[in-house]
C-alpha cells in the first residue's frame, strides 16, 4: 500500500481532469465519445513531457511536478483570459502570456532546489488529483445511466386523451415532421430581413399545402418546443418536470427524454409505422434508436473517436479554454494552421449534417411504407454556413445577411424533395415543414423570435382543422383526430417566450398578426 501511495499518477490525473469535468458540463449536448480522442491525446502528451523532464532531471518526481505545473498553467490559461476579459481590462494575451510564462519558470526553479525527497508532495498532489476526477467521472456515469433509463425505456408522456378509438386504417399514410431550425415567418422575413418568401410559400400552395399565415411557436428555445409538439401538451403538463422547471440544466436534458420518447413518437409505433430519424449534431434531438437511423459517415455515434478526423465541437471548444487561445487569436504561422482546424471543422461538420439530410430526404420515399420520419435540420439557424447556391461559407465570410441564403437554398431543395415525395408515395402523405422558433437573428425579440414557418399538407387536399394561427402543439392533435380515429381536443394557442439565460422564466407573447 505504501508503494502505491508513493506511485506518480497526478500528471495524468490533472491531464484527464480538464477533458473529463468539460464533458460533464456539457452533458446532454454532447456525446461522451466525442471527448475520448481529447483524452487518450493529453494522457499521452502528459507521459511524453513526464518523460523528457526525467531525461533532463534524472529524478521521476520532480520531473512529474514541473509536468503537472505545465499541464495546470496551460489548461487554465483559456479559462482565466475569458474570466479578465469580461471582468476587467486585463484580458490581454501579450499581459498574461508573460505572466503565465513568470510563474512556470518560478514553478521550476521551485521545484529543482527542493530536496530530492518529494514524497509528500507528490502524495498531496495524487490526492488532489484523484479527488478532482471523481466528481465529474460521478457525472458523467450518473448522466449514462440514466440516460439509459430515460431514453432507452417505452415509457412516453401521456396527454389526455378523449374517446380515443383508433381506426385500422388499410392505407396508412407516410408522415413526415420536417422541422426547419429557426425559419422565420414571411411576415418577419420581410421586416427583419428585407426579404419577401412568398414565391416559396406559393409554390408550396401550388402542390397542396396550407400556409398557416399567423403561426408562432409555443416556445422559443428548440427543446422546449419540440417537446411540446412531439408531446401535444406544454410543459407544464408533463409529469417528470411539472413544478420542477427551475432546475435547470437536469430538466434541460430531461426534454431529451420528452423528444425522443413521445407520445406522438409511441403512437405511430403502436399503428405499425417505421421510424426514421437523422443524424443533426445534437444528441437530444436525435433518434438514434429508431427503425432506421441515418448520419453521414463521419458523424456515427463513434465517428468522434476516429484518430484522424476533424476537429469536432468538443474538441473546439476544449482548446479554447487552453492556452492554445493565444495562437488562435494571433496573426502567426502557427495560428495559420490552428485557427482552420478550431474554427473550420465544426462548421465544416455542421454544412455537412444539413446536406446530409437533404440529400438523404430527396430519396427517402423508397422506405417501405408505412413510416413516420422525423427530420430536424439545423438550419437557417446559424451558424451560417451555406450561400444560396449551397456553397460552403468560411467563418471569415459569414454575416448576418447570410441568414437568407440559408432560406434561399433550403427553398431550392425543399420544393423537389416534396415534390419526389408527394410523386413516389402510392398513398398521399402527410408532411409538416416547420420551424421550431421564429429567426435566429432576432432571438432577443419576442414579437420576431416567436413567429413561424408552418406548412402542412394533408391527404387528398385536406385543410380540415387547419387554421392560420395553429401552433405546434396542436399539429399531431389535429392530424391524429383528423386521419387516425383519435380524439385529441385542440389546446388554446399560446406562446411563451424565454432567453437562454432564463430558460424557464417564461413571458406570454400575444399573437397580434392579421390573417390576409
Amino acid at each position: 500500500m505504501k508503494k502505491i501511495k508513493g506511485w506518480i499518477w497526478h500528471p495524468f490525473l490533472f491531464a484527464a481532469y480538464p477533458v473529463l469535468a468539460l464533458l460533464a458540463y456539457n452533458l446532454g449536448e454532447s456525446r461522451v465519445t466525442a471527448g475520448m480522442r481529447s483524452l487518450v491525446l493529453v494522457l499521452f502528451v502528459a507521459a511524453v513531457l513526464l518523460l523528457l523532464t526525467y531525461l533532463l532531471l534524472r529524478n521521476w518526481q520532480k520531473a512529474a511536478m514541473i509536468t503537472t505545473l505545465a499541464i495546470v498553467l496551460f489548461f487554465s490559461y483559456g479559462h482565466v483570459y475569458n474570466f479578465l476579459e469580461q471582468a476587467t481590462s486585463l484580458g490581454r494575451h501579450r499581459l498574461l502570456l508573460p505572466l503565465f510564462g513568470v510563474l512556470f519558470i518560478l514553478g521550476v526553479i521551485w521545484i529543482v532546489r527542493k530536496g530530492r525527497d518529494l514524497k509528500s508532495a507528490t502524495e498531496i498532489l495524487n490526492l488532489v488529483g484523484l479527488v478532482l476526477l471523481i466528481f465529474p467521472i460521478y457525472q458523467i456515469f450518473a448522466f449514462q445511466i440514466s440516460s439509459t433509463q430515460l431514453w432507452g425505456g417505452n415509457e412516453t408522456q401521456k396527454s389526455e386523451v378523449v374517446n380515443t378509438q383508433p381506426v385500422e386504417a388499410e392505407n396508412l399514410p407516410d408522415v413526415y415532421y420536417i422541422i426547419l431550425d429557426a425559419y422565420a415567418r414571411n411576415d418577419t422575413m420581410q421586416r427583419s430581413y428585407d426579404f419577401d418568401n412568398s414565391e416559396f410559400l406559393g409554390q408550396l400552395e401550388n402542390l397542396g399545402f396550407y400556409v398557416a399565415e399567423c403561426s408562432q411557436s409555443n416556445y422559443a428555445k428548440t427543446r422546449l418546443s419540440l417537446a411540446s409538439s412531439l408531446n401535444m401538451n406544454y410543459l407544464d403538463t408533463f409529469d417528470e418536470i411539472a413544478g420542477d422547471l427551475e432546475r435547470g440544466r437536469e430538466s434541460r436534458i430531461r426534454m431529451g427524454h420528452l423528444i425522443r420518447r413521445s407520445q406522438v413518437r409511441q403512437i405511430f409505433e403502436d399503428l405499425g409505422y417505421t421510424t426514421v430519424g437523422f443524424s443533426n449534431g445534437y444528441l437530444w434531438s436525435e433518434w438514434e434508436d429508431a427503425d432506421i437511423f441515418l448520419s453521414p459517415d463521419n458523424a456515427s455515434t463513434f465517428g468522434n473517436m476516429q484518430l484522424f478526423s476533424r476537429i469536432n465541437d468538443f474538441e473546439a471548444l476544449l482548446l479554447r479554454t487552453t492556452a492554445a487561445l493565444a495562437v488562435i487569436d494571433a496573426e502567426t504561422v502557427f495560428s495559420s494552421y490552428l485557427t482552420p482546424a478550431v474554427v473550420a471543422s465544426p462548421r465544416k461538420d455542421h454544412y455537412d449534417q444539413v446536406m446530409h439530410a437533404l440529400d438523404t430526404l430527396d430519396n427517402i420515399s423508397a422506405i417501405e411504407s408505412p413510416k413516420f420520419v422525423f427530420a430536424h435540420i439545423i438550419s437557417p439557424h446559424g451558424p451560417y454556413v451555406m450561400s444560396a447556391d449551397g456553397e460552403f461559407i468560411p467563418a471569415d465570410q459569414e454575416t448576418d445577411e447570410n441568414y437568407v441564403d440559408q432560406v434561399e437554398y433550403l427553398n431550392s431543395r425543399l420544393i423537389p424533395i416534396v415534390e419526389k415525395i408527394l410523386q413516389n408515395s402510392e398513398n398521399p402523405p402527410i408532411i409538416i415543414l416547420q420551424a421550431d422558433h421564429g429567426g435566429h437573428g432576432t432571438q432577443f425579440d419576442p414579437d420576431n423570435r416567436m413567429n413561424i414557418l408552418n406548412v402542412y399538407y394533408l391527404p387528398n387536399g385536406g385543410e380540415a382543422g387547419l387554421y392560420p394561427s395553429i401552433s405546434p402543439v396542436n399539429s399531431f392533435r389535429l392530424i391524429l383526430s383528423e386521419y387516425f380515429g383519435y380524439d385529441f381536443p385542440l389546446l388554446e394557442d399560446t406562446s411563451y417566450f424565454s432567453t437562454i439565460e432564463n430558460f424557464f422564466d417564461f413571458s406570454l407573447v400575444p399573437n397580434n398578426c392579421k390573417p390576409k
